[in-house]
């Protein structure tokens, strides 16, 4: 007999999971950390008018370029708002790629909770990815994590978004 269970703690109420912890000694998202997360200055942070306003970067792994835009852009505080994701297969965003699944979720690490809400994709075509169901709630600085999956393999970026 096999038995699955599922979780959701109360505290977090099923709230997206904190995104996976860097390899030792490797700097994190809000460090500038490149291939992996939008490029940040370390001194300074992240742009906050670029990050609300869409952004492109590459995944950990350096196999995928992503590059996103909200509707509507800037993104909006306690309101919903959709994303228009493409992925691309080279840095000069030239090849699209159609045959790739998107995952998006929201993280405010300061604060140790995601969205309330869970994105979804509705729709896909010619590369385009377009998901809704997004909504920060509240002010500050949030990680928009994209997990880019092509078969069986995986990649994240994460872009560093700084609401007002």
């Amino acid at each position: 007999m096999l038995v699955l269970a599922a979780c959701v703690s109360a505290d977090r109420g099923g709230a997206d999971p904190p995104p996976p912890e860097p390899h030792a000694g490797a700097p994190t998202a809000a460090e500038g950390a490149s291939p992996g997360a939008a490029a940040a200055d370390p001194d300074t942070g992240p742009d906050p008018a670029l990050a609300a306003s869409g952004a492109h970067g590459v995944t950990r792994g350096g196999t995928f370029w992503v590059e996103w835009e909200p509707a509507p852009a800037p993104i909006p505080v306690n309101e919903p708002f959709e994303l228009l994701v493409r992925v691309y297969a080279d840095g000069e965003r030239t090849e699209l790629l159609d045959d790739v699944l998107v995952n998006v979720t929201g993280w405010m690490p300061g604060h140790g909770h995601g969205m309330h809400r869970k994105a979804r994709v509705v729709s896909r075509r010619e590369g385009v990815h377009r998901v809704r169901g997004m909504l920060f709630h509240m002010s500050g600085f949030w990680e928009l994590n994209v997990d880019v999956t092509r078969q069986f393999y995986s990649e994240r970026v994460t872009f560093p978004v700084e609401l007002p």
